[in-house]
């Protein structure tokens, strides 16, 4: 059976969209036994140094420059140098003696140079250039449960290689206006997207907006609860437009912003590993719970 393969996207940034890939797969991999691959695409790497220590990175992203950027590079330049084995992490994090701390989960790091392929490919752009990322990693679907793209905050190239490399798009956000107006704006893009593909291309099932999360809930801001029930408006907006599946959830609950969180980037641990009863890791606990009802 073939990966559930899940972008998690915003074209803002800020809204929690790593918090949520990192956390959501360490819970599905250690707390659900699921086998999880997380595929960073964004050039500022986030993921990659949320799971990795510095040392880690350097000597598997710079010195051999085994990265996902390979995988593009093969694409556009027509070489073989991917070599999935030898780039994906298995069992991330590591411990400081190199012990996996979660097996089940691994990670295909990202490399500030994807930067560089972001422009070269919109340098060498050809009809079916978003089909990249799938045709790299389709032979290896079967071996995971569920890959989570962690996208750039845009929609260029590589974002739209991870839409079209999936199932589902789940949209982060937070309970603020401009987030609100951002949904709209992004579902249309999305919408686009999707249609000139369907022009080019068949055999892959049409990507749409299949979630929102709230991140940075703050309960004693008064109109935090006003700001979400817009969000739940304008779902049920977007699903009349069908700009957005019709069977879209807001996945509960909102995670609360948490110290513990932001704190467990500068220990490269999941939130459940570095504080695992802090308000943080008990939601993304529970909206973990929530996400496997939908996925």
């Amino acid at each position: 059976m073939a990966a559930t393969a899940i972008s998690f996207i915003n074209i803002k940034g800020g809204v929690g969209k790593t918090a949520c890939v990192v956390n959501i797969g360490a819970i599905l991999a250690k707390k659900h036994k699921k086998k999880v691959l997380i595929v960073d695409l964004d050039p500022q790497s986030s993921s990659s140094l949320w799971l990795l220590n510095p040392k880690q990175y350097i000597k598997h992203t710079q010195n051999n420059c085994l990265s996902v950027k390979i995988l593009f590079d093969d694409r556009i330049n027509g070489n073989h140098n991917f070599q999935f084995d030898k780039i994906a992490i298995k069992g991330v994090p590591i411990s400081l003696e190199g012990n996996p701390h979660i097996p089940n989960l691994h990670l295909l790091p990202a490399s500030p140079r994807l930067f560089i392929t972001e422009d070269e490919i919109y340098r060498n752009k050809e009809s079916l250039y978003f089909e990249y990322l799938y045709l790299g990693l389709q032979p290896y679907y079967n071996k995971y449960d569920y890959i989570l793209f962690d996208c750039p905050p845009n929609m260029y190239s590589i974002t739209k290689n991870a839409i079209f490399a999936s199932e589902h798009c789940i949209v982060p956000s937070v309970p603020d206006f401009l987030s609100l107006a951002g949904i709209k704006i992004l579902a249309n893009l999305l919408r686009d997207f999707t249609s000139s593909v369907n022009t080019e291309y068949s055999g892959r099932p049409v990507t749409t907006i299949s979630a929102a999360i709230i991140s940075h809930y703050r309960s004693n801001v008064i109109d935090q609860g006003t700001q979400i029930g817009e969000l739940k408006s304008k779902f049920l907006q977007l699903k009349d437009k069908r700009l957005i599946s019709p069977n879209a959830p807001v996945l509960e609950p909102s995670i609360r912003l948490c110290a513990a969180v932001a704190a467990s980037t500068s220990e490269h641990l999941p939130v459940i590993l570095h504080k695992p009863r802090a308000n943080g890791a008990i939601d993304y606990q529970k909206l973990t719970a929530d996400f496997l009802k939908y996925f």
